[in-house]
């Protein structure tokens, strides 16, 4: 069976356009294995919803989309398992072939007005695809702050020399809207990536000696708009946002600084405005629904956000997650009431695994600790200390989890220490690095995982919260 398939790395991203008017999305495919087209636009607006338009192809494996809108966006064209990415400028309707080979499309056609687009964004994604692959990060333990910052100007260089070589080359005109939106992708990936660099070398090569960046690496932030509200909808400007702020956020003394809600958010104001801030006092309160620090501050706050000029759908999508926050956490790759996978993911310091039950019929705290980072004997006093106010909850499991996952290193250090017969280190366990592969908002592994009595995940938390409020969490666990 003939299957076509175009697959690109770049992410769906949005420019904002002040036209307005309809696209007319015309297409045929040769060699079709499906009977439905789909076309999937994202949000067009801060707290809004992507949405998806299917329509069924007729006798000669034609399709037809009229999409109104006044924001100029890439979307995907689905059919099947395969997909494409298209632009979609106001008042610039196009049409489209997909020229079919035996396993996968051979070419892609454009015409119309806004075939040159099309033409030109087709051709920008099989570069990156083919010539322009993001940067491996294996090479972080290969390369000094100087050589990886060397490796990225490169690479935005290419891309950049792309866009502006093919249309002066082809003399094809392509919509502005288009080559900013482009531009502005470029630039942040460029420099989100050069922003997380740091983080990323300590989370891929830990114990590797490196030295933290100089001022002068950062120098690339005094030549990019940090406040772009022309970009807010974009995913590479979004994802800058929230890079940039955690650098600023890095260089107070205060741990509680870049781990506590209340903190990030007073520290929003210093940097942001309009469309930018909004953005990011969204994501402080989606990401700290519970409030766990300075609630009376943070309810004050939410309160003033609601009535701020915030996008209305922004606020409403915020409200909706307060009244109803989602209470249970999936996993990806294996449910954790599953007894014998949970067996192949966690072993007792004396080489036991947990039996099928051990999270059934008893609330359970999970702590993720990375002793090569942090002092284990703070964790262990916070443990300990939880422990002590525990009185309605004698029977709860509170477990050390280290996550260094070389379990006869891991034995070992807890032999030398003498953690073997500690109230809390008994119920210690290793846990085998990306087993636990959860969908979480926090974007990685949390610090602490609480489960209710039927092996479920009512709460993660990517931080160590205030045992009052870590206290007042188990009391609502069913």
């Amino acid at each position: 069976m003939y299957r076509y398939r175009l697959v690109f790395p770049l992410l769906l991203c949005l420019y904002f356009s002040g036209l307005s008017g309809q696209v007319l999305v015309t297409g045929k495919i040769n060699h079709s294995v499906d009977t439905l087209v789909a076309l999937i636009i994202p949000p067009t607006t801060l707290g809004g919803a992507p949405s998806t338009t299917s329509v069924r192809l007729s006798a000669g494996n034609e399709f037809s989309f009229a999409i109104d809108t006044n924001v100029a966006t890439s979307a995907q064209l689905t059919h099947g398992e395969s997909n494409i990415f298209v632009f979609l400028v106001p008042n610039q309707s196009f049409s489209l072939e997909f020229i079919g080979g035996e396993k996968e499309a051979k070419a892609v056609r454009f015409a119309g007005p806004g075939g040159a687009d099309n033409t030109f964004f087709h051709a920008y994604l099989q570069f990156l695809a083919e010539q322009a692959p993001p940067i491996d990060s294996s090479r972080l333990a290969r390369s000094t702050t100087r050589e990886y910052r060397r490796l990225m100007e490169q690479n935005r260089a290419a891309r950049e020399n792309f866009v502006e070589n093919y249309t002066s080359k082809t003399g094809i005109k392509v919509a502005p809207q288009l080559l900013q939106w482009l531009r502005n992708d470029i630039a942040y990936t460029y420099a989100t990536a050069l922003l997380r660099y740091p983080s990323d070398f300590q989370r891929l090569h830990a114990g590797t000696k490196h030295r933290d960046p100089s001022a002068s690496y950062f120098s690339f932030l005094d030549h990019i708009a940090v406040n772009n509200p022309d970009a807010i909808l974009q995913a590479s400007y979004q994802r800058f946002l929230e890079s940039f702020i955690i650098h600023k956020l890095k260089k107070p003394m205060d741990w509680e600084l870049r781990t506590g809600g209340a903190y990030q958010y007073a520290f929003l104001n210093r940097f942001l405005i309009g469309p930018s801030l909004y953005y990011m006092q969204y994501l402080v309160f989606e990401r700290n629904l519970n409030w766990l620090v300075k609630p009376e501050y943070m309810a004050k706050q939410y309160q003033a956000f609601m009535a701020s000029d915030a996008p209305v759908l922004l606020k409403q999508k915020l409200k909706d997650l307060r009244e109803s926050p989602p209470k249970v956490y999936s996993l990806q790759s294996f449910s954790i009431v599953d007894g014998p996978v949970l067996a192949e993911v966690f072993q007792f310091h004396n080489g036991d695994r947990p039996d099928t039950s051990f999270f059934q019929g008893r609330p359970s705290l999970l702590y993720f600790h990375d002793r090569r980072f942090y002092r284990v004997d703070f964790v262990i006093h916070y443990l300990k200390k939880l422990r002590q106010n525990l009185i309605a909850h004698p029977d709860m499991n509170i477990c050390l989890v280290d996550m260094n996952g070389d379990f006869a290193d891991w034995q070992k250090f807890y032999s030398e220490n003498e953690y073997d017969n500690h109230p809390i280190t008994h119920l210690s366990m290793n846990y085998f690095d990306k087993a636990f592969d959860m969908k979480l908002q926090q974007g990685r592994h949390p610090n602490i995982v609480l489960i209710d009595t039927n092996g479920l995940i009512v709460e993660a938390l990517n931080w160590k919260p205030p045992v009052k409020r870590i206290l007042e969490l188990i009391e609502q666990i069913p």
